[in-house]
């Protein structure tokens, strides 16, 4: 057969693999040359002795010249790596022009980067010789296809996704340039590393400069990891749709429809429910990422757990490249945004090649998996090892290493330059002879370059057509050059082979582009003026070139049918570009406004299509910020002032409107802004002149509603309502004209919610309780009108939400209550009609948890936990649906730690613990599968806190430390990584600080200080970088405060009292920054009344009485600030407690009694407003023993035996209550020992010796309950003391004897578990005494007595500060 033949379609190339069903394409090899065909199979043409390339080769070149190319696709032929039919196949796409048919043989998956070609299955005719029938049916369609008399059958759905969505094709040069391809190993290495590793984080980023291999090494990744990677794309800018957010959005979900079944079909039920929608290209990209992206995957019903082991991964190259600034890096940032990668599957990862810009750079902060192909380390050893690949057989042995060392030190960090290089070398190795003449980096070799092409500087012609390459936003065709230049085509091809090989001629798609932007942006001085002048591209003479020609196409043609041609979908641009200041020339000026007028004038369907204008636009945003451009919008203004048609005006309103729309929502807020005034304006205009166009009033509502969500975006929260209350008032009159129209009164309600929102923001909780009755009013007169619709069902229950929240930050509980249940009432109703769903089932758990803590503040803690348990119950039927959704796993955590808070708050403290316990174990995996979100950590932080709450409440300290231990390691690792985040440095302030409150607990006094001076550096050392943060000093009050604490335990007053001191100068400053701050000056109250506490142990009572003073003059000033204040109201009843303490001490019995008299009085109004609180009426026991003591001390034995029967009948009240409450048991036993005094005293031996007993008895109780609690052992020491010496004066030594040496076997083990406690030491020495004081033995008695003077003395000279300690150094006679 003749080559003729060939080009009549009758010559078929068959690409297969040997290795699997190789009898398939023999019959179809012998089938078709029945039929006339000249078939080529490369095993059949190789003669003995051949080369397989170079047979291979010769067989696709003949498909230039005409035929078919079918590719037997099976597991082995798809198969990535060093597969020559993938090689067939790359090759036959990016060079073939004729026709490609692909035959599914054997089900196997397609390679990405053949995703988008439709293929034709026979793989039901396997094998032949049992299905001939078969065979034969199909070898007919495929005749037809070759015959052109059928295209190939692509499949309805896939047909219709691709029609709406417009995927972007697969850069084949992508994959044919790998053949070359080495270096890189060691970034290829770790990007295999972190695909392997489930637990990875769910970013590979690869970065470095243009030149430096960054795509190469994406594409050798889609080739060589197909088991992982489902979508690809890469960006080029000389694309202008591959940098277009929409369009990459768009092309990956494509490509996942195709890759996975069960994704594909949910993405193709939404796309073709709301066609319309996806096929607008202004849509937010946001929004178009969450739905064609996001939640496909989230609503995934079937359980993926071959995802976790094998995630989907996707891939993009130069997401920053040429974005300009309209774009700002958008895929970056929604890839890296933390809200949408919550709302992602954790299977959802990326692999992303980027530049090293600065903002790049943020958008990536904290990715734990970045490679950076400039460690100049790994840099050279990648270029060498590739000019050792390409150079092999041509580098002099004798000079090898010098050529290599002078290549490598030269490329400047560049692969484009190795590239070149081995290129020039391999055409002309005499190079390699001078390597001292090799450039200097890529501006060097093209300095070189074209000082050797061009010595003389470019001619014209050449000039022409790389002005022209600048100028256009995409590659331009060949033909379109010649006819703007005047080439002929010899003459252009000439042209085209002095600059060969810096610019390409693209064969199959005849286009011409530059080999790689650096050679655009070295001609066009972008690098800052490197090259010499007489190289400089001018791109404004290109763009005067394509304007012109452009133009003058324009006057010829009226027919606008799209896809437009380049020259007039760009006129708008190049006319634009064609000088820096557009409005200063007449020709431009005057051509732009007729563009604008063709657009916009006359009737709608002879109108140019608004893309025109639209694209000028982009191009205008991506080279100006708002501030400073006048060419685009001086022509708005010529337009309009120039237009005399209103519905001319209102259509260039409606273009400003849906521009405003798109580019708000992309960050672009200044020309949003701009939009929306300059629509606004129109709009104002045209319904000034025609009022009764209600279309136009409602859209002019509608504008000061936009400007509403900007200003409210910026959170310029007054700007906001002041907009929306000129919509408010334009949609309220619409309304009263056509109070029928459901449409304008459903907009008005969503309008209400709105400024609920704002009135919400800016404090006015009464107003935002307005705006929320009005939306909910509406809401209800439409359901009532229309009761089935679902939409409106659910703006209802928006409405009650809202409404309820609102209630709720009011302390309405019970009206917040009501409106959170007519919201369940709803959304109950619609997820039972509707159960698919899960974004009303998720709001339905939420609204069930605001519910249940209503009721838990309400007191009714059963309706709560059940309201708890729906919740519950809700988010795991969710997960039930989709196990891997990490967005409901959070929530579900949620839910576990608010039922762990409301057992705690019932005392179900082991339940409590359990909750929290199923929260932990969520949260360790979800972090283990994200180590980097931030918002987890925190959580699982706040969950190791809560557990070790809950073990210090159970007593399980241990248990607890090593919790809040757990907690701190979080909290250190994230203020390391972020430590101008305040929230984490807070964070691991409290966890320091329960730390030592844990230590403390357990006796660990040393350790308590360590961790408590640890907060205090810390808090110290951020003070010290912010003193205006109040937030800091506050935390070294309570820094201070807690040492104070520690050391006064440990008996140090001094130390002690420095601390506190520091804790009330700290308060000072604060208080002095804001007097009004109620906080902080109810701190300084409490740190006036420590000080207080230290001077009065110190035996510095006019001291401590000041202090106590000074804490209550504050006291005074805040109850009188607000009377209803418990707490402050309390506080002030301790303080005059201890005055009276004080008083008492001094003796100034008198004014002791008035003092506690007036603590008395308080807690009588404060059980009287709640008899109920227990608190308050313990403190009442406490404040009648104390009247007691004193009316004790003043003689009165009958006034004090009432007082302290009426402490006892209050206490006697409460243990009856709750018999398990250790505390009560502890005052009530003190309550029988103070009577039995005043009994003692009275001479009633008999009841004195009961009232000892029976705190006696309460001590063993109590000390049987918990061998291990110290101070109830030490109180069960002095009871026993006490009644030994009762005995002792009674004359009975022998149980005196008794009860003291139970006594001193007690106190010592206490000393022997804490050596360190001053007061065990003092009980010691007292019990020591109590014996010297029975036994009658001399020795016995000098041995008692040796022993508690040499304790005593080991204190003094310890310098501790003691009272007691005081008493005893006087009776040994110590100074």
């Amino acid at each position: 057969m003749t080559h003729q033949d060939a080009s009549e379609g009758k010559y078929v190339y068959i690409s297969y693999s040997p290795h699997e069903l190789p009898e398939v394409a023999q019959r179809l090899k012998e089938d078709l040359e029945y039929l006339g065909y000249e078939v080529f199979i490369g095993a059949d043409q190789i003669t003995a002795g051949g080369q397989w390339d170079a047979t291979q080769n010769e067989g696709l070149q003949r498909l230039k010249d005409g035929g078919w190319f079918i590719y037997l696709m099976t597991p082995s032929s798809v198969r990535q790596g060093q597969n020559f039919c993938l090689n067939e196949v790359t090759w036959a796409v990016h060079h073939f022009t004729g026709a490609l048919l692909p035959l599914m043989v054997k089900p196997c998956k397609p390679p990405l980067s053949i995703y988008h070609i439709h293929y034709y299955s026979i793989d039901d005719c396997i094998p032949i010789k049992d299905k001939e029938e078969c065979y034969r049916e199909h070898l007919k369609e495929i005749q037809a296809i070759l015959e052109r008399r059928k295209p190939i059958p692509i499949p309805d759905e896939r047909f219709k996704l691709e029609r709406i969505l417009r995927p972007m094709a697969f850069d084949w040069k992508k994959l044919t340039a790998l053949d070359c391809f080495t270096g890189r190993e060691w970034a290829l290495e770790k990007a295999k590393e972190w695909a392997a590793n489930p637990n990875a984080s769910r970013i590979f980023r690869i970065w470095g400069e243009p030149g430096t291999g960054r795509s190469a090494i994406a594409a050798w990744l889609v080739r060589e990891m197909p088991e992982f990677i489902q979508a690809i794309h890469f960006c080029d800018r000389n694309d202008e749709e591959k940098p277009n957010i929409n369009r990459i959005i768009c092309s990956i979900a494509c490509q996942l429809a195709f890759c996975l079944e069960d994704y594909g079909q949910i993405l193709k039920d939404k796309v073709f429910k709301k066609e319309k929608r996806y096929s607008n290209p202004m849509i937010e990209p946001r929004k178009l990422f969450e739905e064609l992206i996001i939640d496909p995957f989230t609503h995934l019903k079937v359980q993926r757990k071959d995802l976790f082991t094998q995630p989907v991964t996707l891939v993009i190259d130069g997401p920053d490249d040429d974005e300009g600034l309209e774009i700002k890096h958008e895929m970056a940032q929604l890839i890296r945004d933390r809200e949408l990668q919550n709302k992602t599957p954790a299977w959802i990862r990326w692999i992303i090649t980027s530049r090293c810009e600065l903002l790049i750079l943020l958008l990536y902060k904290g990715t734990p998996i970045q490679v950076d192909l400039y460690i100049e380390e790994n840099q050279r050893a990648d270029f060498r090892a590739y000019y050792e690949k390409r150079l092999s057989g041509l580098l002099p042995e004798q000079k090898r290493e010098n050529i290599l060392e002078t290549l490598v030190n030269r490329a400047g960090g560049s692969f484009l330059y190795c590239e070149l290089m081995c290129d020039d070398i391999e055409r002309d190795p005499r190079m390699l002879r001078s390597p001292k003449k090799f450039p200097e980096g890529m501006n060097g070799y093209l300095n070189r370059f074209f000082s050797v092409r061009f010595p003389q500087g470019l001619d014209d012609r050449t000039r022409d057509v790389l002005s022209l390459m600048c100028a256009a936003v995409e590659p331009l065709e060949a033909d379109l050059i010649r006819k703007i230049t005047g080439m002929k085509k010899t003459e252009f091809e000439k042209c085209l082979r002095a600059v060969d090989p810096l610019v390409l001629y693209e064969e199959k798609t005849e286009t011409v582009c530059f080999y790689h932007t650096i050679v655009r942006t070295w001609l066009t001085w972008e690098q800052g003026g490197l090259q010499p002048d007489i190289y400089e591209i001018e791109p404004e003479k290109g763009h005067r070139m394509l304007a012109d020609y452009g133009w003058d196409y324009l006057q010829k043609k009226h027919d606008w049918k799209e896809p437009l041609d380049y020259v007039i979908e760009n006129l708008g641009i190049h006319l634009y570009a064609s000088s820096k200041k557009p409005l200063k020339y007449k020709t431009i000026r005057d051509r732009l406004l007729e563009l604008f007028q063709k657009s916009f004038s006359g009737e709608e369907k002879a109108r140019l299509p608004e893309t025109v204008i639209a694209d000028l636009l982009s191009y205008v945003i991506a080279h100006w910020s708002e501030d400073y451009e006048t060419g685009f919008k001086g022509i708005v203004d010529r337009f309009l002032k120039s237009e005399t048609q209103p519905e001319a005006k209102h259509a260039l309103a409606d273009f400003l409107h849906n521009r405003c729309n798109y580019d708000s929502k992309r960050r672009d807020t200044g020309w949003a802004r701009w939009m929306l005034q300059r629509q606004r304006s129109v709009i104002e205009e045209l319904v000034e002149a025609h009022p009764e166009n209600t279309e136009w009033l409602w859209d002019l509502g509608e504008s000061w509603s936009k400007i509403g969500d900007i200003e409210k975006k910026w959170e310029n929260l007054d700007q906001a309502r002041d907009a929306y209350e000129k919509a408010l008032a334009i949609m309220l009159e619409l309304t009263a004209k056509d109070p029928a129209n459901t449409d304008w009164l459903h907009d008005l309600g969503l309008r209400w919610c709105i400024v609920g929102d704002i009135e919400k923001g800016r404090g006015n909780l009464n107003l935002a309780r307005d705006a929320c009755e009005k939306f909910l009013a509406i809401m209800l007169e439409l359901t009532a009108k229309d009761p089935d619709d679902a939409v409106l069902l659910e703006n209802l229950s928006v409405s009650w939400n809202d409404f309820g929240d609102i209630e709720a930050e009011l302390l309405n509980l019970d009206q917040a209550l009501k409106a959170y249940e007519k919201c369940l009432e709803i959304l109950l109703d619609l997820t039972e009609k509707d159960p698919a769903n899960t974004l009303r089932q998720l709001v339905l758990g939420v609204v069930f948890g605001k519910a249940a803590g209503i009721e838990a503040k309400l007191g009714n803690l059963t309706r709560a936990r059940e309201n708890y348990e729906k919740a519950l119950a809700t988010t795991l039927e969710l997960i039930a649906k989709d196990p891997a959704n990490t967005r409901w796993q959070s929530n579900l955590c949620l839910d576990w730690e608010r039922m762990g808070d409301l057992e705690e708050q019932l005392g179900n403290l082991d339940r409590a613990r359990d909750a929290y316990a199923k929260a932990l174990e969520i949260r360790l995996d979800l972090t283990a599968i994200d180590p980097a979100n931030t918002d987890w950590l925190q959580g699982l932080y706040q969950n190791w806190d809560k557990i070790g709450g809950i073990e210090e409440a159970r007593g399980n300290l241990d248990k607890a430390l090593e919790a809040f231990e757990k907690s701190l390691g979080i909290t250190l690792d994230l203020t390391e990584k972020y430590p101008t985040r305040d929230v984490w440095q807070l964070a691991l302030g409290a966890s320091l600080h329960r730390i030592g409150g844990i230590e403390e607990a357990r006796g660990n006094l040393d350790q308590a200080l360590e961790a408590f001076e640890k907060d205090l550096a810390h808090k110290l050392e951020l003070a010290k970088k912010d003193p205006a943060n109040t937030d800091w000093l506050r935390g070294i009050d309570v820094s201070w405060n807690k040492i104070g604490d520690i050391e006064a335990k440990r008996g140090n007053l001094a130390q002690a009292l420095e601390a506190y001191t520091k804790s009330m100068e700290t308060n000072l400053v604060l208080t002095k920054k804001d007097s009004a701050n109620t906080l902080w000056l109810h701190d300084l109250s409490v740190s006036w009344n420590k000080i207080g506490d230290i001077e009065e142990k110190r035996g510095s009572l006019p001291q401590a009485r000041d202090a106590y003073k000074k804490a209550q003059t504050i006291l005074r000033k805040l109850t009188k600030k607000d009377s209803t204040n418990t707490d402050w109201l309390r506080d002030l009843g301790v303080t005059w407690s201890k005055i009276g303490d004080i008083d008492a001490a001094q003796g100034n019995r008198a004014q002791a009694r008035n003092a506690y008299g007036k603590d008395l009085a308080i807690l009588f109004e404060l059980t009287e407003k709640d008899p109920a609180n227990t608190d308050w009426l313990l403190d009442l026991s406490v404040s009648w023993s104390k009247i007691g003591d004193i009316e004790e001390a003043r003689g009165n034995l009958d006034q004090a035996l009432e007082a302290f029967e009426k402490a006892l009948s209050i206490l006697l009240e409460l243990t009856e209550k709750d018999p398990a409450n250790t505390d009560w048991l502890l005052e009530l036993s003190a309550s029988w020992v103070k009577i039995g005094d005043i009994e003692k005293a009275q001479g009633n031996l008999p009841e004195a010796q009961d009232a000892y007993e029976k705190d006696l008895a309460i001590k063993l109780e109590l000390t049987e309950k918990d061998p291990e609690n110290t101070d109830w052992q030490r109180s069960y020491g002095i009871s026993l003391s006490r009644l030994g010496i009762f005995h002792q004066q009674q004359g009975d030594t022998i149980r005196a004897k008794e009860y003291l040496l139970r006594a001193l076997e007690l106190h010592r083990s206490l000393v022997d578990r804490a050596p360190q406690e001053i007061d065990y030491n003092i009980g010691l020495v007292y019990a020591l005494l109590g014996l010297y004081s029975v036994v009658e033995n001399e020795e016995e008695k000098r041995e008692y007595w040796g022993e508690a003077s040499g304790i005593t003395k080991y204190l003094a000279g310890k310098g501790v500060e003691h009272g007691q300690l005081d008493a005893l150094k006087k009776i040994f006679g110590i100074e």
